[in-house]
């Protein structure tokens, strides 16, 4: 019964290792994708008549953290430098939130092109 029970946590670990790599993947995928066309000045936040709103360089930048915050979660159990690494992508995270809030609080319209 314990080889049955054992086999059984292994096949979920490993489905909740698939799906925590491709949440992450599709969340880099996306950020990183969005923060190329802002460096490249692709998106035009002047223009009043856009049929399409970009997300924001700053969530850009968040998302694209924790999306390799989220790659690495799972491995994390397992390594401590890795736990290390995360703690702090993850507290980035946590930084760039905080700016923006207090940035939104103050109304100002600070952003990454203007820090």
């Amino acid at each position: 019964m314990n080889a049955l029970h054992s086999g059984n946590e292994q096949d979920i670990e490993s489905l909740y290792n698939r799906v925590a790599f491709c949440g992450a993947l599709v969340t880099v995928l996306i950020a990183g994708t969005t923060s190329v066309f802002w460096v490249l000045s692709v998106f035009d936040s002047t223009d009043p008549y856009q049929h399409f709103v970009p997300m924001v360089d700053e969530t850009a930048l968040t998302f694209l953290i924790f999306g390799v915050a989220l790659g690495f979660y799972r491995k994390c159990c397992y390594n401590r430098k890795l736990m290390f690494f995360n703690r702090a992508m993850l507290i980035q995270v946590l930084c760039i939130g905080l700016l923006c809030a207090i940035d939104y609080a103050e109304n100002m319209p600070g952003d990454l092109v203007t820090f």
